[in-house]
């Protein structure tokens, strides 16, 4: 254990000593920061609202934890109950700890939301959840507080690299033919593949994991352990993938969609587009190999491309069929 995070250790004992009341306010705001929320509302704003807003938040999550994946693993930094029998488990994380992907995909999520926008109150509403979600890292004892503010310094950072970056390129991508555009979607996916995937075979090489890490995590309540696992790249691969090449597709060759003005439409296809978000990421994962054999690597790259390109290609495909959209 670092001498920072000897120092930092009190800060979560403090936190946990506030009592159980907190709790599910913790439980409520971690959530909005998670994998979950994010599969389950994002599309939201691409289906219902405007699909280029929604395309950007997709592009960025997809970028968001990318960065994450490769810093968690270059730093390979334990979580606070990992190291010290004393923190409770109140919440359960098998990857290592810094930077904190939900304060970074916070950071860069709701504040891209903020700052589209273009109105302060919300733009301030954005931020204090931020706030939120990673002080409630601390409480449920799986970040340190150095782990927080380090995602929030990356979330900070890609964002302002996003909005720096996001008319240029999509200038650019408006001058590509569909053929090139495809390319292009392959090529930036292979890039985010390969890093995260190179990150984590340097590591695995590199570090091996104390065992009394595996062993605190699990007296204190916590799942068991898998930090070097290469799961993420092909996760992450498959997504970025299918979202941006279903994209090109559909606004290149099946004329896209506009949601139309009223609500039991937006709310019919946002009903729909969700039964198959849960057929492709939730049931399909129930159902297919998962390890980290090849078989199983490979069917969670095919999985994720498919709710990728479902998301933005396929249910808006299936939208216009039914007159849902124009």
């Amino acid at each position: 254990m670092s001498d920072l995070h000897n120092l930092e250790i009190v800060i979560n004992y403090a936190f946990q000593a506030l009592g159980r009341w907190l709790y599910l306010p913790a439980q409520f705001f971690t959530f909005l920061g998670s994998e979950e929320f994010y599969f389950l509302v994002m599309p939201v704003f691409y289906w219902c609202v405007d699909a280029a807003l929604g395309l950007r938040l997709g592009l960025m999550l997809a970028l968001s934890n990318g960065v994450n994946a490769a810093l968690k693993l270059g730093f390979h930094s334990p979580r606070p109950y990992w190291t010290d029998p004393g923190v409770k488990a109140l919440a359960s994380e098998p990857a290592f700890g810094l930077p904190s992907g939900h304060a970074q995909n916070s950071a860069s999520m709701w504040g891209l939301m903020g700052r589209l926008a273009r109105l302060r109150w919300v733009n301030a509403a954005a931020w204090v959840l931020v706030l939120l979600i990673g002080l409630s890292r601390i409480y449920l004892g799986v970040h340190f507080l150095s782990d927080v503010v380090a995602g929030w310094l990356a979330g900070g950072l890609l964002l302002a690299a996003f909005l720096k970056l996001d008319g240029p390129v999509s200038a650019w991508v408006g001058r590509l033919s569909f053929k090139q555009l495809l390319l292009a979607c392959v090529a930036a996916a292979g890039a985010l593949f390969l890093v995260v995937l190179a990150a984590s075979a340097a590591t695995a090489a590199a570090v091996q994991v104390p065992p009394e890490w595996a062993a605190n995590a699990l007296a204190a309540g916590g799942e068991p352990i898998h930090p070097l696992g290469s799961e993420a790249a092909y996760t992450l691969g498959g997504t970025f993938l299918g979202l941006t090449a279903g994209a090109a597709w559909m606004f290149r060759r099946a004329g896209g969609f506009r949601p139309l003005p009223g609500f039991w439409q937006r709310a019919a296809c946002y009903g729909i587009g969700l039964v198959g978000v849960m057929l492709f990421w939730f049931v399909l994962g129930r159902v297919l190999p998962r390890g980290e054999d090849t078989l199983g690597l490979l069917l969670r790259l095919g999985r994720y491309f498919l709710v990728g390109a479902w998301v933005s290609a396929g249910a808006p495909w299936l939208f216009k069929r039914l007159g849902l959209v124009q």
